[in-house]
């Protein structure tokens, strides 16, 4: 035989080995989610539920002083009536701020725990098909020893 001349076997163990080079490389590498804190969870939407509601009414000691505090309500309560609207708007808007905030939470939440059941999904999935392909490929390479050894007996024969 010439150097040119190669046999079925070489060729075969050369092209699996090549195979087998790119199966190795190209086999699914799933990194691990990172943990994370839902954001239903979080300190600083806590804090918004907790502290939407702002009242509007003076807060304070009394100054001691019959007439100063007198004057005191009589202006609170003027400048109360004609901010009424503005306020009732104002603690409608926090309202609904927050339970958007609440419900923008919920959501994230949701979507997160979802990605996570799908990347499972996907690494699990992507194990029965790796761990099926080296079933297969297990399969064929029995197939090939036995052309192989069928070959050789034929050449045994011819000879």
């Amino acid at each position: 035989m010439a150097d040119t001349d190669i046999t079925a076997q070489v060729l075969v163990e050369q092209l699996w080995q090549r195979a087998d080079g790119v199966l190795l490389a190209s086999r699914p590498v799933l990194p691990d989610l990172p943990e994370y804190e839902s954001p239903e969870h979080d300190e600083n939407l806590r804090y918004l539920n907790t502290h939407w509601s702002i009242d509007p009414t003076p807060d304070g000691p009394d100054s001691g002083v019959e007439w100063k505090d007198k004057a005191k309500r009589r202006l609170a309560a003027t400048v109360l009536s004609t901010l009424h609207r503005y306020f009732e708007q104002e603690r409608d808007y926090l309202a609904h701020s927050v339970r958007h905030a609440n419900a923008l939470a919920g959501w994230c939440g949701r979507l997160a725990r979802e990605i996570r059941v799908v990347a499972q999904t996907i690494g699990d999935e992507s194990r029965r098909l790796s761990d099926r392909q080296d079933v297969l490929h297990a399969r064929l390479e029995d197939r090939i020893a036995v052309l192989e050894a069928r070959i050789a007996e034929l050449e045994g024969k011819k000879q």
